[in-house]
């Protein structure tokens, strides 16, 4: 072969091997490419999923306000009630406590 060949045959090969590295580089920047399309799809369904997961913590709270509002309203009603109790409780002393003293002194004339 003669040296003409010989260049010709490397000059082949080169391009050759250039348009393999080509061909890897172009495989790896797709193969690169598909991977963060996946991830991004993978983030947004987390996204979505934190976002749903948001709604109802969310949706719990309001519930959990509106439950606190509603014993909180209970124990004024029941506090109001107490107390009602309790100046029941009195007045009825301070009556039987007058009918006994009248009781007394009717007894007390009797004599």
């Amino acid at each position: 072969a003669t040296l003409d060949e010989h260049v010709q045959n490397l000059t082949n090969r080169m391009l050759s091997l250039e348009e393999m590295c080509v061909e890897v580089h172009d495989q790896g920047l797709a193969a690169v490419s598909e991977q963060a399309e996946e991830l991004l799809q993978q983030m947004d369904a987390a996204q979505e999923q934190l976002a749903g997961r948001r709604a109802v913590l969310s949706e719990k709270l309001e519930e959990h306000v509106r439950l606190d509002a509603s014993r909180l309203s209970y124990a004024k009603e029941a506090a109001g009630l107490v107390t009602l109790v309790e100046e029941t409780q009195r007045c009825l002393q301070s009556s039987v406590t007058a009918s006994s003293l009248e009781d007394v002194g009717e007894l007390l004339s009797d004599l």
